[in-house]
């Protein structure tokens, strides 16, 4: 790929791996930044965005709505949902009732890596020529997925 540009963005939220026999069997939270390439060949040769791969504008728009919708909140693994599906819902933790709690049911374990993999297709899908996705869990751990480098 000749050309790789690179946006960031974050999103907070809370979680725990079901049935994981180490720490993150826990409730605990992230600050996940999330780091977008998307790439070409070639520079676009006409309209606006001519001399560009794409418009930082286009793909940070999609890129910063989806992350939005994941933010703060808390994401639980359930495989009923193809999708993530949005629900606000009286969460009770012992005595102690969080009203109204944003809860993201995800079909898919809520790891760095499938979140990765998760915000890839979802941005291809809407046609963003995206290379790759680092999801940093932490300021040190991350996942790259990067689908074309591993053919």
């Amino acid at each position: 790929m000749n050309y790789v540009l690179t946006s960031e963005y974050d999103f907070a939220s809370a979680h725990y791996l079901n049935g994981h026999q180490g720490k993150c069997k826990n409730l605990h939270g992230h600050n996940y930044l999330v780091r977008i390439e998307v790439g070409a060949n070639e520079l676009q040769k006409e309209g606006s965005s001519r001399e560009m791969v794409i418009d930082f504008y286009d793909i940070k728009q999609e890129f910063r709505k989806l992350l939005d919708s994941l933010d703060h909140s808390t994401h639980i693994e359930n495989h009923k949902y193809i999708e993530p599906t949005h629900e606000y819902i009286d969460i009770k933790i012992g005595d102690i009732v969080v009203e109204k709690s944003h809860v993201v049911w995800l079909p898919f374990r809520p790891t760095a890596e499938n979140y990765a993999r998760f915000i890839y297709e979802h941005l291809t899908s809407k046609g963003f020529p995206v290379h790759a996705i680092t999801v940093y869990e932490t300021n040190i751990n991350s996942c790259r997925y990067c689908p074309g480098d591993l053919k």
